[in-house]
């Protein structure tokens, strides 16, 4: 599992990795 970072933006979560697992 890599690193990655969240932004959270007016309670949304945006990742900026392209190749996240998301469930």
């Amino acid at each position: 599992m890599r690193h990655q970072r969240f932004v959270f933006d007016d309670g949304i979560a945006i990742n900026d990795n392209p190749t996240i697992d998301e469930v």
